[in-house]
């Protein structure tokens, strides 16, 4: 047979390939040509199917003795490399320790960080079809309220008009929230958050969990209510509460329909009272409640699947042409509930939601710390190659290829971050109730052991091991053996020094930003806390008012909470000078076409102003003196002068909508009612009406002594309890609730504060274990030197300066980053620090500092060291 038609009668490549893969090395040149030339032998004499067949058994003939030599051999050499990393571990503890706490510290971080992002991005997920459920917002750009322009409250009739309009839409229901109301069963009262008013579709479109009651029947009647199982568990105990009654507000009785299982903590609205909408209209006018200008409730829907949102928003137009005037430029927007959460900061939202930009930071932020310890990995490793420079030889020596030794020390990476991840699932384990606390979350320990979460922690882990291990491997199995025994390899050390310089740069780059960014922060918190607001916050304690009855007859409240020992003064108010929200469009002398303006609404008593320190620019404050004040006088702030553009606004007719004309008579100065992140706004003072105002009182604020503090605040609130005992009211300091403003600030800034510690401490370490090896390579010098005359300070000053110098550079790099990033943040806030060179100068020396005292355990520890003991050892 001739070649050509040998090369005819060839098996397939693939068959080929895969034989190549299972013959011994050794034999599979001489057995392929033998497999081949029996291959045409047989092809010339039977079709190709059949000798196809016959070569695939002859694959299964090889195949267990090439399994068995792969077992075999890669057990050998697995067990030889456990070993070697054993007792390189052994030979270099501190070493390997610093590296295993920096891997662990790494992971334990990003655990909790992972941990937080699943728990944010979970929010509403238990809801059936999540995909197809929304809310309607309204956004109004002519009427920017607390700085932003959306609503997520529409008209009650919109309900109806989807129905008939929007065939796309399978369910739509409204929600009326109350923010508290009093529930009392027998003997037992408490007041309750969590209630709203429903329509029967919101059970399936939250897929509540019905474990009592029919879901579709239980909220159609007026005066009937579905509880959670955790509030019949208060009112009812382990009796059937189904068909029994209780009592609202002290004014009717609900009927109870149906339970439902407690919502999960994790959905951006909690149900703990589901009442029925309808019971709104049988307690309320219903011509008020169906008027298309009444933006007082939320409209959530389920549409079919795969509807197209451009649709929706479209169709939404039509209805929003048909019924709203068409002077304002209003328009409803669709959001998907799963949005809700992370994206839905919008005016009236039913509680605080967080926000995606968080995520992002904090991600950022685990990432950062797994890189410095990575980086640290990745020093300490190239560091101390020449220390296994003899044991890369001497495997080559004896037939170790480079793939051999590559994967021999990429596994090292590996099994150290495998171990860290062990080691950080435990640490994880005890710091997530303390973190959980730190960001003011719930997260449960449950989160810690969810299959996606561990399975992301060990991709995490595998990926950390492998970019830790990659270089280090690449650049220790690149060593040649005659170059290793002759000595040369010490100048390939020499030059990766240049690329440990640079790791430490990248890891004090890292950790300067967020040294930065904490000052940063902590400095714009601490001029928020002295920024004067225009009005006194110290020493005020506030009780906000739940009673109808008390609120109307407050003065014997009032007369009696004057009399107690620590109170020096006492005001009511319809709103505290920071909870001033109600705002509206006024008319005023002057006014053109072409103006609008909304104002804020703030009602308070003839000695509100006074109480608060607040001061008057031009004019007089309310008296009782002018009896005409109550009903037609008014004061403006100067931000509301200022937009109106009165020169002299003293005297000048202002009103609201078609009340009667009120007579500026003062002017206040500005004063900041919301967060320093808005501008002040215009603001109209009123004094409250001595008959039907008076029911809308919200506030008692009042004015203490610090001496004998909590026996005064005790006195006030069994004073206040007394007189509305069914009722209880809240207490708090007016500073606590202005730091409220800036809660979301506050928690960055403590995690801010955990994390950059953590990275500094990481990078420490890393530079600790530089240090330790840099003082071991160069005893012998020192101790020279030592002999020579060389004082321990000189001798410090000479061994740190090479790492300060590059601490030095990675400040001047990190600089424009933290300018841009942190000027970014301050944007934010209307009132904002300035970033001045001081902040950028205290980060230096703070990092300079914490690398001296780094490196200046080790440096001073070798140089002290005595000269006969280190030459004696050399």
């Amino acid at each position: 047979m001739n070649q050509k038609e040998s090369i005819g009668h060839s098996p397939p490549l693939a068959l080929r390939l895969l034989m190549r893969c299972i013959l011994d090395k050794e034999i599979c040149q001489s057995a392929m040509e033998s497999l081949e030339t029996a291959y045409a032998e047989r092809r010339r004499h039977s079709n190709f199917f059949n000798t196809c067949f016959w070569y695939i058994t002859q694959l299964f003939v090889f195949f267990p003795g090439f399994l068995r030599n792969q077992l075999y051999w890669r057990s050998i050499m697995l067990s030889n490399y456990l070993k070697s990393n054993y007792r390189h571990v052994q030979k270099s503890k501190g070493f390997s320790l610093i590296n295993l706490i920096g891997l662990t510290i790494g992971l334990t971080c990003s655990l909790l960080i992972l941990i937080y992002i699943r728990y944010e991005t979970s929010y509403d997920r238990h809801i059936n079809r999540i995909d197809d459920v929304y809310r309607i917002i309204m956004d109004q750009p002519d009427n920017f309220y607390m700085g932003k322009s959306t609503f997520t409250v529409t008209p009650a009739p919109i309900k109806e008009a989807i129905e008939s309009t929007i065939p796309e839409i399978e369910l739509v229901g409204r929600l009326s929230a109350m923010y508290g109301g009093l529930v009392t069963r027998g003997r037992n009262s408490f007041p309750e958050n969590n209630i709203f008013l429903a329509d029967p579709e919101i059970i399936e479109i939250f897929d509540l969990q019905m474990s009592l009651g029919d879901g579709s029947n239980s909220l159609k009647k007026p005066y009937t209510v579905i509880l959670s199982q955790s509030m019949v568990h208060k009112y009812f105990g382990d009796d059937d509460p189904v068909g029994k009654t209780i009592k609202k507000n002290n004014q009717y009785d609900l009927i109870i329909t149906g339970v439902f299982k407690d919502m999960p903590q994790n959905s951006h609205i909690q149900f703990d009272m589901l009442e029925s909408f309808q019971t709104l209209y049988a307690t309320g006018d219903k011509e008020s409640i169906e008027r298309w200008d009444n933006n007082s409730y939320f409209t959530y829907f389920r549409a079919n699947p795969n509807t197209d949102l451009d649709l929706l928003n479209n169709k939404l137009e039509l209805i929003n042409k048909a019924h709203l005037n068409k002077d304002l430029n209003h328009q409803y927007l669709v959001e998907p509930i799963q949005s809700i959460h992370l994206h839905g900061n919008h005016n009236f939202e039913i509680k605080n939601n967080s926000d995606i930009r968080l995520v992002y930071l904090f991600s950022g932020i685990g990432i950062f710390i797994l890189l410095i310890a990575s980086l640290n990995y990745m020093n300490l490793a190239t560091a101390r190659s020449t220390n296994r420079s003899r044991e890369v030889g001497m495997r080559k020596v004896v037939g170790a290829s480079r793939n051999n030794l590559l994967f021999q020390f990429l596994g090292e990476s590996i099994l150290f971050s495998v171990i860290g991840l062990f080691l950080s699932l435990i640490m994880a384990i005890g710091f997530l109730p303390r973190f959980a606390i730190l960001i003011h979350l719930n997260l449960p320990v449950a989160l810690l052991f969810n299959p996606l979460t561990l399975l992301y922690s060990l991709v995490v882990s595998l990926v950390l091991g492998i970019l830790s291990g990659v270089y280090p491997s690449i650049y220790l199995s690149s060593f040649s053996p005659i170059s290793i025994f002759r000595g040369i390899n010490k100048r390939g050390h020499d030059r990766t020094k240049q690329l440990r310089n640079g790791l430490v740069v990248v890891q004090f780059i890292i950790s300067i930003v967020l040294i930065s960014g904490t000052l940063i922060m902590q400095k714009q918190m601490q001029f928020i806390r002295n920024k004067d607001l225009g009005f006194q916050k110290d020493h005020i304690f506030t009780v906000r008012l739940r009673n109808p009855e008390l609120k109307k007859n407050y003065e014997p409240l009032q007369n009696e909470l004057t009399q107690l020992a620590g109170v020096m003064n006492i005001t009511a108010t319809r709103q505290l000078p920071i909870t001033i929200r109600s705002s509206s469009t006024p008319t005023w002398e002057g006014k053109t076409e072409d103006q609008s303006l909304h104002v804020y609404k703030m009602y308070v008593d003839i000695n509100t102003l006074n109480f608060f320190g607040m001061k008057l620019a031009k004019g007089r404050q309310f008296s009782e003196d002018h009896l005409s004040d109550v009903d037609k006088s008014v004061i403006l702030n100067q931000a509301a002068v200022r937009a109106i553009g009165w020169k002299h606004p003293l005297g000048k007719e202002f009103k609201f909508n078609k009340k009667e004309p009120k007579s500026v008579i003062g002017v206040l100065e500005d004063f900041h009612f919301s967060s320093l992140h808005l501008p002040i706004a215009p603001v109209a003072v009123q004094l409250l009406k001595s008959d039907k105002s008076w029911r809308t009182m919200q506030y008692f604020a009042i004015r203490v002594t610090t001496d004998n503090l909590q026996q005064t605040i005790n006195s006030i609130t069994q004073t206040v309890n007394k007189f509305s005992p069914d009722y209880p009211s809240e207490f708090r300091f007016l500073d606590e609730r202005v730091e409220t403003l800036y809660r979301s600030e506050k928690r960055l800034a403590a995690s801010f504060n955990l994390f950059t510690a953590i990275a500094i401490g990481i990078a420490c370490l890393g530079l600790l274990g530089l240090a330790s090896f840099m003082a071991e390579k160069r005893a012998k010098e020192i101790s020279i030197r030592k002999i020579l005359g060389a004082t321990v300070a000189k001798i410090t000053l000479l061994l740190t300066q090479s790492f300060l110098k590059w601490v030095a550079l990675a400040n001047l790099l990190a600089c424009p980053i933290v300018y841009i990033v942190m000027k970014k943040w301050l944007n934010q806030f209307s009132y904002r620090i300035s970033l001045g060179a001081d902040t950028f100068l205290l980060a230096a020396l703070l990092s300079l500092g914490i690398a001296m005292a780094t490196v200046g355990i080790q440096t001073v520890k070798a140089a002290v060291a005595k000269p006969a003991d280190v030459l004696r050892r050399e």
